[in-house]
This record gives C-alpha cells, sequence and structure tokens, in this order.
C-alpha cells in the first residue's frame, strides 16, 4: 500500500512548508496494549473512589460530589507522564522529518520530548479554550517548527478536555473561533497535503474536529494520507468522501520507516544534533522569573547562543521576540496607556513564554 503514495509531491510540499501533520492516540497503542483511551480509562477506575469521578470507557469522567478535580488532574498527569518505548522510538524519527507544523489530538509532552532528545530547535503551544489567542505566536517554520496541542496540555488544567462538560466548553471555544492564533489557521487551510497517525476517526467526535479543522469544505482540495491497517472499508469509504483522504493500510511504524528513508535518500532529514554538556543556571534563572525579572533573564540567555549551536538564529529570535513584548509592555506602562488587567495579562504570557523556554534547555541539557 505504500506504493499508493507520491513520495515525490509528500516530500515537496513538506520541504515547501504545505503539509501538516496530525498525531493521535494511536501512535500509542501496540499489539500488545489495548489502545491508549482504554488504558487511561482502566487506569482511572483503579482510582475512581478516591477521586471521586465516574469512569467511560473513553477515558473521559465526570465528576461526583465531592470530587477533587486537582486530584484528578494529577492522576491524569501521572497517565500520561509514563514512559512509552513505542511512541518515543516513533516520534524519535517523526521530529526529524522537516515538517513545520505538528497538531497533536493528545495533551502529553511527547513531541516536544522528542525535540528536546535530538537536539532540535521547535515551539510549544497549545490551544486553551474560552481564552483568546496569542497574538504573538509565530508562523511555524522547517527552521523552528511548532507542535501545538489541539486538546490543550497536561500542564495547564483548564485547558484539557477531561469530561463532557469540557468538551462542550471546547466546542463553543472552537466555534467562537477567537482562541487558535490566525497565522496558525493560515497554515491548516493553506496546507497541500496532511498526514495523519493515529487519528480515530472511528470516533465521532474526530469528525468535529475536521469540521473544526475546515478538513470536510470541498473548495480545501488538500491530499490526505491516513496510516492505521484497522479501518474497515466503510470507514475508509466515508472519510475519502468527506475530506479526500487516501488510507494507507499498513501500520505507523512501517508508514515513519518509510516516510524517514525518503527524506532520508532525498537528503532532507533534519539533523540531530548531540547534546552538549553546559553550565546554565536553570534554577537560578527560575527565580528570578518569579520576581518578573524578565529583563535579567533574556540578558543571561541572549548571551549563551551556543546553546543551539548551528541553530542560535531560532534561539535568538525566541529571545528577540520576548525582549519586544517586554519593551512594549514598558513603554505601555509608562504612558499610562495599558489597564492593570491587561498587564497581568502580557505578563502573564511572558513568565509562561520563558518557563517553557527554561523547561526545554532542562530536558535538552545535562547541567553539570
Amino acid at each position: 500500500m505504500l506504493k499508493s503514495i507520491n513520495w515525490d509531491y509528500l516530500l515537496e510540499s513538506i520541504e515547501e512548508e504545505k503539509c501538516v501533520i496530525c498525531l493521535g492516540p494511536g501512535i500509542f497503542d501496540t499489539p500488545a496494549m489495548p489502545p491508549l483511551e482504554q488504558q487511561l480509562s482502566a487506569f482511572l477506575r483503579e482510582h475512581q473512589e478516591e477521586l471521586r469521578i465516574r469512569v467511560y470507557s473513553d477515558g473521559w469522567f465526570h465528576y461526583l460530589p465531592d470530587a477533587s478535580e486537582i486530584d484528578a488532574w494529577k492522576k491524569v498527569k501521572e497517565f500520561y507522564g509514563r514512559p512509552n518505548a513505542h511512541s518515543e522510538a516513533i516520534l524519535d524519527k517523526i521530529v526529524q522529518v522537516p515538517f513545520h507544523f505538528f497538531l497533536t489530538f493528545t495533551p502529553d509532552y511527547k513531541t516536544r520530548e522528542a525535540f528536546s532528545r535530538k537536539g532540535i530547535p521547535f515551539s510549544g503551544d497549545s490551544y486553551i479554550k474560552k481564552t483568546p489567542f496569542d497574538s504573538s505566536t509565530p508562523r511555524p517554520t522547517k527552521q523552528t517548527p511548532i507542535v501545538y496541542n489541539l486538546l490543550g496540555e497536561l500542564n495547564k488544567r483548564n485547558s484539557l478536555v477531561m469530561t463532557y462538560t469540557d468538551f462542550y466548553s471546547y466546542l463553543e471555544s472552537a466555534f467562537e473561533g477567537n482562541s487558535m492564533a490566525p497565522v496558525l489557521k493560515e497554515n491548516i487551510w493553506d496546507a497541500d497535503y496532511f498526514v495523519f497517525l493515529g487519528i480515530p476517526f472511528d470516533k465521532w467526535y474526530m469528525h468535529l474536529f475536521m469540521r473544526i479543522l475546515q478538513q470536510h469544505d470541498k473548495k480545501r482540495t488538500s491530499k490526505k494520507y491516513a496510516a492505521n491497517p484497522l479501518y474497515d472499508d466503510t470507514i475508509a469509504v466515508s472519510c475519502a468522501e468527506q475530506y479526500t483522504m487516501t488510507f494507507v493500510h499498513t501500520d505507523i511504524v512501517e508508514f515513519v520507516d518509510a516516510l524517514y528513508e525518503q527524506c532520508e535518500s532525498h537528503g532532507i532529514l533534519r539533523k540531530a544534533h548531540t547534546i552538549q554538556q553546559i553550565h546554565l543556571d536553570i534554577e537560578g534563572l527560575r527565580d528570578l522569573l518569579v520576581n518578573d525579572k524578565f529583563d535579567q533573564i533574556l540578558d543571561i540567555l541572549e548571551n549563551r547562543r551556543d546553546l543551539f549551536g548551528r541553530d542560535d538564529s531560532a534561539f535568538q529570535k525566541q529571545i528577540l521576540l520576548m525582549q519586544a513584548q517586554v519593551n512594549e509592555l514598558r513603554q505601555k506602562v509608562i504612558i499610562g496607556s495599558v489597564s492593570g488587567d491587561e498587564e497581568r495579562l502580557v505578563k502573564a504570557r511572558i513568565r509562561e513564554r520563558i518557563a517553557d523556554l527554561l523547561s526545554h534547555l532542562d530536558r535538552q541539557f545535562t547541567n553539570p
């Protein structure tokens, strides 16, 4: 079935930043284990009495009286934080393929961690329901790809979709259309190709997401490949008719191996960089961050271009962007053109971006 793929066209679209890759829970699946949602359901059921929740077979749940939402969130984080050698091996190859935009349909950080393991610069972002988009969101590029968690992310509890109430709130937010930056929407709408790996097209809610992403619009004639050997002909025909999608009936590992080999033979793979021992006082920088010492932190990082070696331009771009945000906010405060609430919101966004960068550096490098 791999022969049905026009590899030349697909690789050309990846090179031209016209191909979006979508990663779902199926990349965690192995023949020896049930689907990820069933694993999550079983894991939460072990704790549902103490958490005061009622768990469904799809891993979603509802709260019972006297439930602890914080404790339930912590258990979800614990589940997704567990190592998964199968998916990690897949992602280590995928991040070396020069996709510019990664959409993930799970709230974990496995894709971001793969970029960090390989020493490849990236930017992480996520959909936060009922929250306006960040106007400073950069355009995704091959040099600095964006990993975008479409269903929120583990460290931001209110962003997650864990209950049907969360899902309803998510859909309200999605149809309001104000929580994803326009530059990211444009990348989705302008894409010529999509690659779907591990996306559960047999689930009803997945078809809502496809409509949110405008993939049902016949005016958008993008080509779509989905690798999954298990779907029956009914699902394949339905997706072909609705989304112009081609199902490649092979497992995800075989598809990723073939894609990796094609990129390697064409000389377009990203180069994984050797992780070097460096000295950077991450905890000291975090202490400065608690006190909003943005200028001091950015000055320290500005002087450490060696952190990313040959890819320091992407790193430098992130620093300059945050410095511009800090300077703009300072000027607005001086002339009194910013409200207290707006100032706090901008500071929170800057703080979050710096925290994400520090976490990335902490994972990528070992401090002696």
